[in-house]
């Protein structure tokens, strides 16, 4: 008797890898979907801060830019000051979503490309790394709090993100398989970023390095066709705006002319680090321009064009280099720590007033900032050390962008292209950290790098509660500007908690309870600010209008006094001391007793 037996079919090996493709596809996905849900969810918590609706600084200037190229005016009369690239981004969006619809359209756009710029770091990772370690980077993009923020901005810093990580994701593919396409894609990618992200371009050379000297098995003659294509693809992208600023500026300028003022605000005797308008008070983009040029033109008692303007100011960086070189070194080193430091400098929307705002970003902030990617990555690094001559140049590509950073002045949206750079390596070091302690493999050497590297990223080098409340006191100023006086006294408030010595916030106090015609608080804040500095001709000019008012006629006198003692040009305090004369004789000149 036979006996038959039924045997288990075997899988077939095609159904198996389509089935294991599949599941990448779903992971993918799935990270997407989270990327994009925490960044719709992240615009519905701060869609009431009034920044939302009502763009100021640099924000305000893109969008009038944009407005005027959506409605034809796209060539424009003067160079380039300011990088092009995102205001003409914005133009196409706004020109597709309508007037009314064009703010909520272009967050929309930018939290979609912050989405798609995950995956694109997770497959780049994925590529160089492993699977593991790639899923592990789209997760750690997808929930860090710096580039939802900046996802959430009118600001250009989102789509240099989104840049920055299709660059990465395209030279993990060339550095697997190379071919004249891929190059031709690096140098646009070059280009975009160079237009967004003007010292993005100090990345060109380090690339062109790579291309001659990192594949030297490949024949001189294929190199030479790479090179070729990645110098099309710069070409194809820069080489139009070079020819416009010709045009309309008879000036062959690659970008923008900003580049002059901008290294002086980096390098000169009085510099920070941090950005400090060359006109004290004239931080917002109508002034920048009209402000560089002015100065530059007084000071050489003749009309300049862009270029010479630019020229001009690095001529003043470069005397001051010559000057003070031991004073311009330590400089270059503390703009470096600020470039690396975990804190998130920012200019008029403060990126710790949005996290505040809101209940998730306050949670993900806790271990997601850069006091952490940035050391974890550096472990990832000296990890990775095996395989240095095939991805060096992902180590030279960030240290080359930190230092084009420092090189002028630090923001958190100049550094905030680092972040996708940084990523695979910080994804790279947990998945190889958690392989190593299995296998008791020593991890002496990363453990050193990261306590180091903590140490240097976490240092209080910022003066955290001066800029946080700076940050405070432009969203009440914006809360003030549009009629609610009570909920920018309100922020004011919280400003002065995190800065009980502003000055300026007790002012702005003072002033916003003037307007409600509550004398009393106004005077309070006034006198305070008037305590802790005594030199503000502006606090003594309205205390002396408050007590003219009253009837307090020596006491106006005397404000009105001081506030010519400290600015002799104060005409509307001139005018009415020259009133009260015809009331008040002899004038008082000693201090009022008490405020």
């Amino acid at each position: 008797m036979t006996v038959v037996t039924e045997t288990q079919p075997q899988p077939n090996s095609s159904e198996t890898v389509q089935a294991a493709g599949r599941k990448r596809i779903w992971q993918w996905a799935v990270i997407f979907i989270i990327a994009l849900s925490i960044r719709g969810a992240y615009l519905w918590q701060v869609h009431t801060i009034p920044f939302f609706n009502q763009p100021v600084g640099d924000a305000a200037s893109y969008d009038a830019w944009a407005r005027d190229i959506a409605n034809g005016q796209w060539m424009g009369d003067q160079v380039f000051y300011q990088a092009p690239g995102y205001p003409y981004f914005l133009a196409v969006v706004y020109t597709i979503a309508g007037e009314a619809n064009r703010l909520l359209a272009a967050r929309l756009v930018q939290i979609t490309l912050g989405s798609l710029a995950c995956l694109l770091v997770g497959l780049a990772t994925a590529r160089l790394f492993s699977r593991g370690a790639g899923l592990l980077a789209a997760c750690i993009l997808a929930l860090y709090p710096p580039a939802i923020f900046f996802d959430g901005l009118i600001q250009k810093a989102s789509v240099n993100i989104a840049l920055m990580a299709l660059l990465v994701w395209t030279a993990s593919h060339i550095i697997k398989r190379p071919g004249i396409l891929k190059w031709l894609g690096l140098g646009a990618i070059l280009g975009a970023l160079g237009l967004t992200r003007e010292n993005a371009l100090a990345l060109v050379p380090i690339v062109m390095i790579w291309v001659c000297a990192g594949f030297r098995s490949t024949p001189l003659a294929t190199r030479a066709r790479w090179f070729a294509g990645l110098c099309a693809g710069l070409f194809v992208v820069l080489f139009p705006v070079a020819l416009r600023n010709h045009h309309v500026g008879g000036e062959w300028l690659i970008t923008t002319s900003q580049a002059g003022p901008n290294f002086y605000i980096g390098n000169n005797a009085e510099a920070s680090g941090r950005y400090a308008p060359l006109v004290p008070g004239h931080e917002t983009p109508e002034f920048e321009r009209a402000d560089a040029v002015r100065l530059a033109e007084s000071a050489s008692g003749k009309k300049l064009s862009a270029k010479e303007v630019s020229q001009f100011w690095f001529s003043r960086s470069w005397d001051f280099i010559r000057e003070a070189p031991i004073r311009w070194f330590s400089l270059c080193a503390q703009k470096f720590l600020l470039v690396i430091n975990r804190y998130e400098i920012s200019d008029v929307e403060g990126y710790n007033v949005y996290r505040d705002l809101s209940p998730m970003m306050s949670v993900l902030s806790v271990v997601g900032h850069f006091g952490i990617l940035c050391p974890v990555a550096i472990a990832g690094m000296v990890l990775a050390r095996a395989n240095r001559l095939s991805l060096g140049v992902f180590v030279i590509l960030p240290a080359t962008f930190a230092i084009s950073v420092a090189a002028f002045f630090v923001l958190a949206r100049y550094r905030a292209p680092l972040v996708p750079m940084l990523i695979p390596f910080a994804a790279y070091a947990v998945v190889e950290v958690r392989k190593r302690y299995r296998e008791r493999d020593s991890l002496l050497a990363p453990a050193v790098a990261v306590i180091i590297a903590t140490i240097a990223c976490n240092w209080p080098i910022n003066p955290q509660k001066k800029l946080d409340a700076m940050a405070y006191s432009n969203l009440a100023t914006t809360l003030a500007q549009s009629g609610n006086l009570q909920s920018a006294i309100d922020v004011w408030t919280i400003a002065l908690e995190v800065n009980p010595a502003g000055r300026e916030l007790h002012y702005n106090i003072g002033l916003a309870y003037l307007m409600q015609q509550d004398v009393t608080k106004a005077v309070e804040h006034f006198s305070t600010a008037k305590k802790i500095d005594p030199n503000l001709a502006e606090v003594d000019y309205q205390l002396g209008t408050i007590y003219e008012a009253m009837g307090q006629l020596d006491r106006a006198v005397w404000h009105f006094t001081e506030a010519l003692r400290i600015n002799p040009e104060d005409n509307e305090s001139k005018a009415r001391l020259a009133n009260l004369q015809q009331k008040l004789t002899p004038l008082s000149t000693s201090p009022p007793s008490s405020e």
